[in-house]
């Protein structure tokens, strides 16, 4: 048999199981004891079969875990058998009938309350339509084997019957035991409240939250008298007077909730801290449980002190702080500063959402940080870009961390505005870029009075070369005009050596020719060269006064 954790199902498995059993058993004595019995016995007992084979398969199914097909296997091969039974088998209706009966209670147990219906429906339809037949005669049925025969069917349903109300009861018994431990070991009991009557109902777990051990069932008292007795604080007993006080006005209201912590007096004089819980059932009857809270009370007390302290640092810190649920991201909390920072009001922001207020201008970047705060549980320096209410942008370095408060998760959200840290940043950039461009600037002043001064000094040398080309060219003239008359001169100069050679070979000759000539010849060429001279002499006189 297959063995579960959980109570509930583990009960309908030994239920089943249980009624596996059970009709094995009885089909095994009706088959046993029938043919004794009866005045006639049958030739086959195919419903005995029918029923041991179901039983065969329902095992075999519920060994793979599908209990709901094993349940419905069993009651439908049953229900075939009992049918069959009375049809071809000459069982009885009376037989038949507590049989149904039998299989309707444990579909009711095993598959609930709509398959029962169903079964129910279905054994009436099955039995009009079977009399309808039979007394048409399309299906003879086989003639009863006898008294005895419908006695042993009966006596074997009835049985059957009171089985299934053992395992039942059984299993009401240890869900209600088990149930009754759980609340034990969680400290809390139950109790009920006739409004009108004020007659107090303390279920035993609550009782046992009273000292009160060996309680066995519910204790009824009234409500003066369990104030009286147990609860300890005069300021309690106000508390939960007032609470019933307004409950008596609010009748019509039977879905608000009321929680309230009281101190009661225990059977052995022990002062304990009760968590209450109640409702309005009906406009009569006001139903809750309580819970034994004492050592978290005690813990919540001690460290009230610090959270004090905590509370006035989470409200007066400079850095914008808020709490909110992890799942939704709904606000449970912000601080001063968050409220300042963003332009919201207290009223505005509690209960919403960061995108309801449109603080993340960016809806994905939102996603984005929360999965990945999911993760790792703590993000420490993110840079982020929020936005105001009146749509200011602000530059934000974030903290956040997942913290459980008050039984939820929560994340704590610190936001440190760090716009005019980025502002001076970009200040700093600028007045960067100015320098730099500055030293850019200097250096290619430097740059260019260098190349002026080489300008300069290229200057300097194109003057002078212009100067030397100058000069030059000036040298070149003069050269050109000395050199002309130098050449005139050369040329007369040469024209004169030339002549002044051939002159000479002339001189020789003439010399020679004079030396050979007599006196007289003598001195009439000298006769004629004075004549000639003063012809030429007269002659050049004359030319120059023309002139």
């Amino acid at each position: 048999m297959p063995v579960f954790s959980d109570t509930e199902k583990d009960f309908s498995v030994r239920l089943m199981y249980g009624i596996m059993l059970s009709c094995g058993a009885v089909i095994v004595s009706y088959r046993i004891l029938h043919p004794i019995l009866a005045e006639k016995s049958k030739g086959t007992y195919a419903a005995t079969y029918l029923i041991l084979a179901a039983i065969i398969v329902c095992h075999l199914i519920a060994k793979s875990g599908r209990i709901l097909l094993a349940s419905h296997v069993l009651i439908g091969i049953e229900w075939l058998a009992a049918f069959f039974g009375m049809i071809r088998e000459g069982a009885t209706q009376t037989v038949v009938f507590p049989f149904c009966l039998s299989l309707i209670l444990i579909s009711a147990l095993l598959l609930g309350i709509k398959a029962a219906y169903f079964y129910t429906f279905l054994a009436i339809a099955v039995e009009i339509t079977s009399s309808y037949l039979i007394q048409i005669e399309v299906i003879r049925p086989v003639k009863s084997a006898g008294p005895w025969s419908s006695l042993i069917g009966e006596i074997g349903s009835f049985i059957l019957v009171a089985i299934l109300m053992k395992y039942t009861l059984f299993g009401f018994r240890t869900v209600k035991t088990e149930l009754s431990e759980v609340q034990r070991y969680a400290k809390l009991g139950g109790w009920s409240l006739n409004i009108q009557t004020l007659e107090l109902v303390l279920s035993k777990e609550y009782q046992y939250l009273l000292g009160y051990d060996d309680a066995k069932e519910s204790k009824t008292l009234h409500l003066s008298t369990f104030l009286n007795t147990y609860v300890v604080d005069e300021k309690d007993k106000a508390h939960i007077l007032d609470i019933l006080a307004k409950s008596q006005t609010q009748k019509e209201i039977t879905d608000c909730t009321v929680e309230f912590v009281y101190q009661i007096r225990r059977k052995d004089g022990q002062h304990r801290f009760l968590a209450g819980k109640g409702k309005l059932r009906d406009s009569t009857v006001g139903i809750g449980t309580a819970q034994d809270i004492t050592e978290r009370h005690l813990a919540e007390e001690a460290l009230r002190p610090a959270q004090e302290i905590y509370s006035k640092v989470f409200t007066f810190s400079p850095i914008a702080t808020t709490i909110s649920s992890a799942h939704e991201g709904r606000y449970v909390e912000v601080n001063d500063s968050f409220l300042n920072l963003f332009g919201f009001t207290r009223e505005e922001i509690i209960g919403k959402t960061s995108i309801e207020l449109n603080i993340w201008p960016d809806p994905a970047q939102r996603k984005a940080y929360f999965d990945k705060l999911s993760q790792k549980n703590v993000l420490v320096d993110e840079e982020l870009i929020f936005q105001g209410k009146n749509g200011k942008i602000i530059h934000a370095e974030c903290y956040s961390t997942l913290a459980e408060i008050n039984g939820k998760l929560c994340a704590i959200n610190l936001v440190k505005d760090i716009s005019e840290k980025k502002e001076a940043e970009s200040l700093r950039r600028l007045n960067k870029q100015i320098s730099d461009q500055n030293k850019l600037i200097e250096r290619q002043k430097q740059e260019l009075e260098e190349i002026l001064k080489d300008l300069k000094k290229t200057q300097n040398q194109l003057i002078i070369s212009e100067k030397m080309a100058s000069l030059g060219q000036l040298a070149a003239g003069i050269a050109h005009e000395i050199n002309n008359p130098i050449g005139v001169v050369k040329s007369a100069n040469d024209s004169i050596q030339n002549y002044f050679e051939s002159s000479t070979d002339r001189i020789v000759q003439v010399s020679e020719i004079l030396q050979g000539l007599n006196v007289v010849v003598l001195n009439e060429l000298n006769t004629f060269i004075k004549k000639g001279k003063k012809i030429g002499k007269s002659y050049l006189l004359r030319k120059f006064a023309r002139k």
